[in-house]
C-alpha cells in the first residue's frame, strides 16, 4: 500500500508548545519516521510529505500526496489548547468521506487498545474553514490527521517525550493499516 505520511507543522513553525518546552513538530517529526520505517518493514510504500527541517504549505502536502497516488495519508500531530487540563486522543477526518471516517475509526481504536489509560476523545468531522480542512478534503485518498495525546497537559507531554510511547503510537497506526 502507499501511504503519505504528513509530519504536522516543521521548519520555523513548531506547532503547539508543551509546559516543558516540548515542540509538536518535533515529537510528530519522530513518531511520522518511526511509522515510515514500521511500513517499510511491513512491505508497504510510504513517502514522507516533508522533511525533517521545512513546513510546506497545505497545499504543497496536498500535491505530495497526490502526486505520489498514495492509497491512504496520516498527518501526524500532537494536540494543543490553552487550557492544560485538556487531554485524550482524537482522529479527524473530511465529513463526508465515509473511507477516512473508517480509517480514522480503526486507527482510534488502534490507540484505544495501546493506551488504555487514555481518554478518547472520539473522531471528529472536519468541515470547510475547520482546522486541517484543507488536507483532509483536497487529497484524492482517504485522509486522517492524527492527535494521539495533548502535547500541551503536562503528563501527556512527558509521555509524547518518550520514545516508547512514539513507537506505541507508530505501532497503532500501522496495525491500523493491516
Amino acid at each position: 500500500m502507499r501511504v503519505l505520511i504528513d509530519p504536522g507543522h516543521g521548519g520555523p513553525d513548531p506547532g503547539a508548545i508543551g509546559p516543558k518546552g516540548t515542540h509538536e513538530a518535533s515529537v510528530a517529526w519522530d513518531y511520522a519516521k518511526m511509522l515510515y520505517v514500521q511500513l517499510r518493514a511491513d512491505d508497504h510504500d510510504p513517502m514522507m510529505s516533508r522533511s525533517s527541517n521545512e513546513d510546506p504549505s497545505q497545499s504543497l502536502r496536498v500535491r505530495r500526496a497526490n502526486e505520489f497516488d498514495a492509497e491512504l495519508a496520516i498527518s501526524c500531530h500532537c494536540n494543543g489548547y490553552h487550557l492544560p487540563t485538556a487531554h485524550g486522543a482524537e482522529v479527524l477526518y473530511w465529513h463526508s468521506s465515509t473511507r477516512s471516517q473508517a480509517l480514522a475509526t480503526r486507527i482510534l481504536a488502534g490507540l484505544e487498545e495501546m493506551f488504555p489509560w487514555l481518554k478518547m476523545r472520539g473522531v471528529k468531522p472536519r468541515h470547510h474553514g475547520g482546522r486541517g480542512s484543507r488536507f483532509l478534503r483536497d487529497t484524492k485518498m482517504p485522509a486522517v490527521i492524527v492527535e494521539p495525546m495533548f502535547i500541551t497537559h503536562p503528563v501527556e507531554e512527558v509521555e509524547l517525550s518518550s520514545i516508547a510511547t512514539q513507537e506505541s503510537i507508530a505501532a497503532a497506526l500501522a496495525a491500523a493499516l493491516s
